[in-house]
C-alpha cells in the first residue's frame, strides 16, 4: 500500500491493506529514510490531479452496520433506524465505509523534530458479516458433541479501521485530507496532503491549499476480501450461559480462534501466518439444536489472497486440528498463567495479549468436542483465585480467613463485618457456567437454610481481573443475608 504519491520509489513503504489500515492510518506517525512523517490523506494515485479523491466520492460509499456491543456485523444498511442487534439486542449503528487505495502525509513533508503528536487507531481483526437472511451451509457433525463445521469458498471478510474510539476519520472529498474525528479540523483552507507540481495547480486553477467542504459524516476506512474459510459452530446450552454481554464469553472465543489457528498450523506443519482465524456471535436458529440458547462461530481462513486450500486440509482434519488445539491450551512450555509467547501469544495477536486466556478456552474446547461442562475448582484453587479478593476486603475492614469451616461446611473464603457481625462464605465458580440454572451445584449451597451466614458466589473470571466489580456483587449478596 503506497504511502505517498510524491515520494522517489525508494520512500514508498508499502503494506498488505490489513496492516495498513493499522499503521498508515491517518494520525499515525512512519519514519521512513530516518525522517518522520505523519499519515493525513487519502491518495489516489495515477489521476494526475490536485483533486485525486473526487472519483471516491463520485458513487455511494459501502455500509457497515454493527452492534456496539457484541461481534455482529454486516454490510446491509439499517432496515429501520431503531433496528436492534439479533444477538444481544443492542441498538446497532450505521456507518459509511470507504476502502482507501493508498495514504499520503500531511502536507506531502516531514514534521518538524518537535512535533511527534500521534492519534493511533487499529483495524479490526477479519470480520465475517452475518448475513440478514439464514445462511446454509452443509454441515459436518463429527467434530463433537456441541460443534459441527462446514468448508466455504469465496466468503467475503471485511477489516475496518474505525479510528480513535470508534468515532471515525474526517475526510475532504476533493483533495482526500484526512484527521480522526477527534482531532479538530483547521478553519478555513487546508493543505493538500501531498506534493502538487505548480503546473497541475495552474492547469486546475487552484492553489496548494484547499477550499473544498470535508464529508458532512465522519466514515470509516475498511477493506473486504474473499477467501476460503473453516466454519466451526458451537451451540451454547444449559449449564452454560450465553450472554454476549460478559467479556469472558468473548475472551474464551477469541483465544479459541486464536489457538485453532495456530493448532492447524502445526498439524498440517505449515507457517503460522497461511492462516488466521475469528470468531462471531449468533442468535439461534431454526432448524438446529432446540436447546442451544446461542452460537458461536469460529472461523479459520487462509490469509493468501484467493485461498490456498489450507482451511480445506484443517476441516478434513478436524479432529486431530482439534486436539492439537487442546493440547496448545492445556501444555504450555512454561506452564503461565493464561497466555505468553510460549504458547498462544505472537505479534499477529499482540493487541489481544491481555485477553487471551488459554484455560478458559480449553474449557470451551472441552464442551463443544465432548459435551462435558466446566467444573467447581477445588477448595484449594477457589482459595487461590480468591486471595486477591481477601486483601481487598481486609482494606474494606471485613476480617477474613481463607479455607475455612462453619456450620460443618468447609469454605474457601469466610469472611465477617466487624461492625454488623454477619458472616459471609465466598466461593468462586467458572465463568463459562450459569449459577443460575437449575443443574449447578456449589459445595456452599450446603449453607442454604442457615440464618446466620450468606453465601455468595463470584465468576472466577471477574475476581482474577475485575476487584471492584467482585466486591460490588459481594456487597449485594451479603445484604441479602
Amino acid at each position: 500500500m503506497i504511502v505517498s504519491p510524491k515520494f522517489s520509489l525508494s520512500k514508498r513503504p508499502q503494506q498488505s491493506k490489513d496492516k495498513a489500515l493499522s499503521e498508515y492510518a491517518p494520525g499515525r506517525l512512519i519514519v521512513v529514510n530516518k525522517e518522520t512523517y505523519r499519515i493525513g490523506g487519502i491518495y489516489v494515485e495515477g489521476t494526475g490531479s490536485a483533486s485525486p479523491a473526487t472519483g471516491l466520492f463520485s458513487r455511494p460509499l459501502g455500509k457497515y452496520v454493527y452492534c456496539p456491543l457484541c461481534t455482529y456485523i454486516r454490510d446491509a444498511p439499517l432496515r429501520r433506524e431503531d433496528e436492534t442487534c439479533p444477538v444481544c439486542e443492542t441498538p446497532l449503528r450505521e456507518r459509511e465505509l470507504l476502502d482507501p487505495p493508498g495514504f499520503s502525509p500531511e502536507r506531502g513533508r516531514p514534521l518538524d523534530e518537535r512535533d511527534r503528536e500521534q492519534e493511533i487507531s487499529y483495524a479490526t481483526s477479519a470480520q465475517f458479516p452475518t448475513p440478514i437472511e439464514s445462511d446454509r451451509f452443509q454441515w459436518k457433525q463429527n467434530a463433537g458433541t456441541h460443534i459441527r463445521h462446514a468448508y466455504e469458498q469465496d466468503r467475503k471478510l471485511v477489516i475496518v479501521n474505525k479510528g480513535p474510539g470508534e468515532s471515525g476519520f474526517k475526510v475532504c472529498e476533493a483533495c482526500g485530507a484526512a484527521k480522526p474525528d477527534t482531532e479538530p479540523w483547521p478553519a478555513g483552507p487546508h493543505p493538500r496532503p501531498f506534493l502538487v507540481p505548480n503546473y497541475v495547480l495552474q492547469k486546475e486553477g487552484l492553489s496548494w491549499l484547499c477550499n473544498d467542504a470535508i464529508r458532512k459524516n465522519p466514515i470509516y476506512l475498511g477493506h473486504s476480501f474473499l477467501t476460503d474459510i473453516l466454519l466451526l459452530r458451537i451451540s451454547f446450552c444449559l449449564p452454560l450461559k450465553y450472554d454476549p454481554r460478559h467479556p469472558w464469553l468473548q475472551d474464551a472465543l477469541g483465544t479459541t480462534a486464536e489457538a485453532l489457528s495456530l493448532g492447524a498450523s502445526r498439524q498440517l506443519d505449515i507457517d503460522a501466518g497461511e492462516l488466521s482465524a475469528g470468531f462471531r456471535l449468533m442468535p439461534a436458529v431454526s432448524g438446529g439444536d432446540p436447546s442451544a440458547l446461542g452460537l458461536a462461530d469460529i472461523y479459520l481462513f487462509d490469509t493468501a489472497a484467493g485461498g490456498a486450500g489450507y482451511a480445506a486440509e484443517a476441516g478434513d482434519l478436524i479432529v486431530r486440528v482439534l486436539q492439537r488445539t487442546l493440547d496448545l491450551l492445556r501444555e504450555c512450555p512454561e506452564n503461565c498463567e493464561r497466555s505468553c509467547t510460549k504458547c498462544l501469544r505472537h505479534y499477529g495477536n499482540r493487541y489481544w495479549h491481555e485477553r487471551l486466556d488459554r484455560h478458559l478456552a480449553a474449557e470451551l474446547v472441552t464442551y463443544a468436542q465432548c459435551g462435558t461442562a466446566p467444573s467447581i475448582g477445588s477448595i484449594a484453587k477457589q482459595c487461590t483465585d480468591l486471595i486477591p479478593l481477601q486483601r481487598y476486603l481486609e482494606l474494606e475492614g471485613w476480617s477474613s480467613s481463607l479455607d475455612s469451616n462453619i456450620h460443618g461446611v468447609q469454605v474457601p473464603l469466610l469472611v465477617r463485618d466487624n461492625a454488623q457481625g454477619n458472616w459471609v462464605a465466598i466461593g468462586t465458580y467458572p465463568a463459562l457456567l450459569d449459577k443460575d440454572a437449575s443443574s449447578f451445584d456449589h459445595p456452599l449451597y450446603a449453607l442454604d437454610g442457615e440464618d446466620d451466614v450468606a453465601v455468595s458466589l463470584l465468576a472466577d473470571y471477574v475476581v482474577s481481573r475485575d476487584l471492584p466489580t467482585a466486591y460490588q456483587q459481594f456487597r449485594r449478596d451479603a445484604r441479602q443475608q
